[in-house]
């Protein structure tokens, strides 16, 4: 059964969407109660509502219960969310904490850097393709002799292909010039292109201006797993620092939990924080947006920050068939010790 949507939208809330973005086994050594004081960075792309937990943490001043003081810094990756400079920046020490999706951080690991994923921002993958109605596009088998934009989802397409049985040469793969927003949306609203791959976090809130009418394919509806938010660290932050992990991981679930109770407070805050680093197509303005990020953050059947076994296990099995990674010892990209020592004291 196709999933498809046909909502309007105006191009500057669409663009808005654009953005939206997105371990070794150690000891289960109990951290220290009351940890050194302790000053940490974390490492993301752009600000965007995924950083809930992170804001929810600031506001409430759970860092600072936690004997932490914490700074968040931005790459800026080509406005790409490409995730590969800030898993090289913390791989590099530059900074204790990052924000990469779980395909990033099994190909990074592949390539020799020693990070870990400690906890899940967003359980559920909202990747999708968005085309204009004029094009038909319901099904998976629709893709194949299009071409669509990709900005930094190249790996999750290539992905998806693989796992609906598409052949990807004949699925056209497009890069803006520049990794340009602009550009890219001009090419898609003016038919250039057949669609985007974009992360659909929120923008079905979004569109409800009229202007440009479009279809949704969501990757998920047809067997596409994955994890495009996740919180990392280093091998040697959990080996020889476990107590400053667990208390970053304490104030960032909580904060989670928080954004999630109180989704109007966390976009005044981002708001007044972050908006005048955007571009004015990536600016939040609609309260709902954050009620909407809340069930990726919060499944009903989960906790924020949980990482699911057989999740990791089915996007490692993914890459591999799709020829994307070899094969390897998932186990050793993850650990859910902090999350859990997290909920055990909670």
């Amino acid at each position: 059964m196709s999933y498809s949507k046909t909502l309007r939208a105006s191009l500057m809330l669409m663009l808005v969407m654009l953005m939206a973005a997105a371990c070794t086994n150690v000891d289960d050594t109990e951290p220290k109660a009351t940890p050194t004081p302790a000053a940490v960075k974390l490492f993301t792309v752009v600000p965007q509502v995924y950083l809930a937990g992170y804001m929810g943490a600031d506001q409430q001043n759970y860092f600072e219960q936690e004997n932490l003081t914490s700074e968040i810094l931005f790459t800026h990756s080509a406005l790409e969310l490409d995730f590969s400079e800030v898993l090289a920046k913390v791989a590099a020490g530059e900074g204790q904490f990052g924000i990469a999706s779980a395909d990033s951080i099994l190909v990074a690991r592949e390539q020799g850097l020693p990070i870990v994923a400690i906890a899940s921002i967003y359980q559920e993958d909202p990747t999708a393709i968005i085309s204009l109605e004029a094009k038909n596009i319901h099904e998976p088998a629709d893709l194949e002799g299009k071409n669509f934009i990709v900005w930094s989802f190249e790996r999750p397409l290539r992905l998806f292909a693989h796992v609906a049985g598409l052949d990807m040469e004949q699925v056209g793969v497009v890069y803006p010039p520049e990794g340009s927003t602009a550009q890219g949306a001009t090419m898609f609203i003016t038919g250039q292109v057949d669609g985007m791959v974009v992360d659909w976090t929120a923008s079905a809130v979004q569109a409800t201006a009229g202007g440009v009418v479009f279809d949704v394919l969501t990757f998920s509806d047809f067997g596409f797993v994955g994890y495009p938010c996740l919180l990392f660290t280093t091998e040697d932050m959990i080996q020889n620092q476990p107590d400053v992990v667990q208390h970053f991981v304490n104030a960032f679930v909580r904060g989670m939990q928080y954004a999630v109770e109180h989704p109007d407070e966390m976009l005044t805050w981002f708001v007044e924080n972050y908006n005048d680093d955007l571009f004015p197509q990536q600016r939040v303005t609609d309260p709902k947006v954050m009620e909407a990020i809340a069930p990726f953050i919060a499944p009903s059947d989960s906790q924020p920050g949980v990482m699911v076994e057989t999740t990791w296990q089915a996007i490692h099995d993914q890459m591999v068939e799709a020829g994307l990674l070899t094969a390897t010892d998932v186990g050793q990209a993850y650990t859910r010790q902090f999350v859990n020592a997290y909920y055990k004291n909670d």
